[in-house]
């Protein structure tokens, strides 16, 4: 799947579309590694005008394109394996609740396996994950959390403006700290990793969320 994305991205930035990963494979290309399974590729579009154009490109590399008014979707069965490529435009629907964010930062470049590919920034990314919540983005936040780029509470605070006025941002944030500090988070993300964390583990993602819910209160 990582070679068919590489693929994607650069056929895609060919033609003049320049989608960036998000999801999965961008925690992959920020962190150099992805300790748990990812079953799908998680594109942005910067413009709505390369959202339809972006289907046809797959369309015409065997994917069945599905209908969706949300994150578009498109599928490719072969014979040894299925990919699943979702894609966005400017405005990135959260999963559950379909509220939408739109990225604060341009895309940068990262190594994803074997080509350097546009993929999200690392604030945006890291708000992405706040909002989302899923056991998949706690795991997520806990690596990311650990680079030695991780943005600061005000970087990510400037980033969240767009889910700063109907509160998703600290509400999402208090509920992972919350989780943090009452072990059901070491718990969660051992049941994502497939590995048994201690919640000490959890450290770098208890600094991260306790240090932006102190800055969303200032």
């Amino acid at each position: 799947m990582i070679d068919e994305a590489e693929s994607i991205l650069d056929e895609a930035e060919r033609v003049g579309l320049r989608p960036a990963l998000l999801g999965g494979l961008a925690v992959r290309a920020w962190a150099g590694a992805l300790p748990r399974e990812t079953l799908d590729v998680d594109l942005h579009l910067p413009d709505a005008a390369g959202v339809a154009e972006f289907g046809r490109l797959l369309a015409h590399r065997g994917y069945r394109v599905l209908d969706d008014p949300g994150w578009r979707r498109a599928v490719r069965a072969g014979p040894d394996d299925r990919v699943v490529v979702d894609w966005t435009g400017p405005d990135v629907p959260d999963p559950r609740t379909r509220l939408t964010y739109r990225l604060h930062h341009p895309p940068t470049r990262r190594k994803l396996r074997t080509r350097v590919v546009p993929v999200v920034a690392l604030p945006d990314l890291i708000v992405l994950k706040l909002l989302a919540g899923r056991d998949q983005d706690v795991a997520d936040l806990l690596l990311l959390a650990t680079l030695p780029e991780r943005p600061s509470a005000t970087t990510l605070l400037e980033c969240g403006q767009s889910a700063l006025a109907d509160g998703r941002l600290e509400s999402q944030t208090l509920r992972v700290c919350t989780s943090v500090h009452a072990g059901n988070a070491a718990q969660v993300v051992s049941a994502v990793l497939g590995r048994n964390l201690e919640p000490s583990a959890l450290a770098p993602l208890d600094r991260l969320v306790c240090e932006l819910l102190e800055e969303l209160r200032r």
